[in-house]
């Protein structure tokens, strides 16, 4: 039965050894997996923290942790995000060379095994963490190109769906804290009417992929909530009928019930407080009799 994805506002926060292990291997336990409506997930995100420039940093789309501010992030360090009264996490992660296309697009373990254990930490304090791929779409010179054309865009789909099977495989077993944000402001160059309906079109079928991709993975990953995004973050083109901007539809056994949430959150960096603005899929809230 069809579940309808609704269109919400969300403010959100911004190794060198090469290891190919499989990211469908995890050996933690299932944890339950609170049914939270958009109200109740809304107000126990409360205030968010953006853990920027930290695994999102890169050069030439080689991330590291260190390379644009010299600290690592240590269980000490979310502990006092923590106890400054933020609920919610963001990690924005860069991928990219950490992903092996010739090795049927791996994630490189130890890239992946660290993202999580920074999840982790703020996990144990019952604090929501947002994980996504970051400037790999952002900069269009990466690989998740969305104004590529023909082989080239499938070649980007087909990337798009291993890299989110191999993350949503990692973290299926997690509870409703874990949130998975499918792309961060994915843009082409062509800001022509035509350039922007092309756009769209593309964004909404990784989307699509995106949703499918993560529920296909089963264990809590068939109920998490899930973020997903227009061209860049410009709101008004996103209410610009025009355009036709869809959401994806999500197929998992609920009954349909749309709804539109504001989710206020804080972003806060060392040097700056900013506001962004995301959307994001809402899932349904009542099971099927």
């Amino acid at each position: 039965m069809k579940r309808m994805i609704s269109l919400v506002l969300c403010l959100l926060m911004a190794l060198s050894c090469v290891s190919f292990a499989s990211a469908e291997d995890t050996t933690a336990p299932v944890m339950p997996f609170r049914d939270l409506d958009a109200a109740a997930i809304t107000k126990e995100m409360g205030l968010g923290w953006n853990l920027g420039n930290t695994f999102d940093a890169h050069t030439a789309f080689t991330p590291d942790e260190v390379l644009w501010q010299p600290v690592y992030t240590t269980p000490a360090l979310i502990t006092a995000v923590h106890d400054a009264g933020f609920s919610t996490m963001r990690l924005p992660v860069t991928w990219g060379t950490m992903i092996d296309d010739a090795n049927g697009y791996a994630i490189n373990e130890a890239w992946l095994s660290r993202v999580q254990d920074v999840a982790d930490y703020a996990i144990r304090h019952d604090m929501f963490v947002i994980i996504n791929i970051h400037h790999d779409g952002a900069e269009q010179t990466g690989w998740l190109r969305v104004a590529a054309e023909g082989e080239q865009f499938e070649e980007v789909k087909t990337k798009f769906a291993a890299v989110w099977r191999q993350i949503a495989t990692r973290f299926r077993d997690y509870d409703e804290h874990v949130i998975f944000e499918c792309m961060n402001e994915v843009t082409g160059d062509d800001g022509s009417d035509a350039g922007i309906k092309r756009d769209f079109r593309h964004i909404e079928e990784l989307n699509q992929i995106f949703v499918d991709t993560v529920r296909a993975t089963g264990g809590n990953n068939a109920k998490r909530w899930l973020m997903v995004v227009p061209r860049y973050t410009n709101i008004v083109n996103v209410l610009n009928t025009s355009y036709g901007f869809t959401m994806p539809v999500d197929s998992c056994g609920w009954v349909n019930i749309p709804m539109t949430t504001v989710m206020t959150i804080s972003e806060k960096n060392t040097a700056q407080t900013t506001s962004v603005r995301k959307t994001a899929s809402r899932r349904c809230l009542n099971p099927m009799p």
